[in-house]
């Protein structure tokens, strides 16, 4: 929720564990590597996807650029 900009946003359960992982002060390569494990992905796509994903969360002020 962003009181500043009024908005608040939603996220998928991909995007829950990738959220949870930061604020348990994890780095975006443990992230990737257990969330490729669990779900069988290819590490490739997961990274490709998380990186995607924090992008947005930057261009939405969510993270620090």
């Amino acid at each position: 929720m962003d009181m500043g900009r009024d908005a608040m946003s939603t996220l998928n359960s991909t995007g829950a564990y990738v959220w949870e992982g930061l604020q348990q002060g994890k780095l975006i390569d443990e992230i990737i590597e257990n969330l490729a494990r669990e779900t069988g992905t290819n590490s490739g796509i997961v990274d490709r996807d998380v990186h995607a994903f924090l992008e947005e969360l930057k261009l939405n002020h969510l993270l620090p650029h």
